[in-house]
């Protein structure tokens, strides 16, 4: 697995294991992937909720770093303005 996301992680754990339950003969292997279909439509259900609760957050940090930066930067070019 090479998501960063524990939440991805998990999914991608739940359709190997759908993957390893229909090489078995357990499910038969159209409903291993309709099974498949439901969980990657979770996964993206779910990780854009959490995009749109995340974004309003970022880019309030972004702007106010943005501002914090233009401050330290007019800062340091009056200083060095100064003889």
């Amino acid at each position: 697995m090479s998501s960063s996301n524990p939440l991805n992680e998990l999914f991608q754990l739940a359709t190997e294991h759908l993957d390893k339950l229909k090489a078995a003969g357990i499910l038969p292997p159209e409903f291993v992937e309709i099974l498949k279909a439901v969980a990657s439509q979770m996964r993206a259900e779910i990780n854009c909720r959490v995009m749109d609760v995340l974004s309003i957050p970022e880019a309030e940090d972004a702007a106010r770093f943005e501002r914090l930066k233009i401050e330290l930067e007019t800062k340091l070019n009056d200083d060095t303005d100064q003889p």
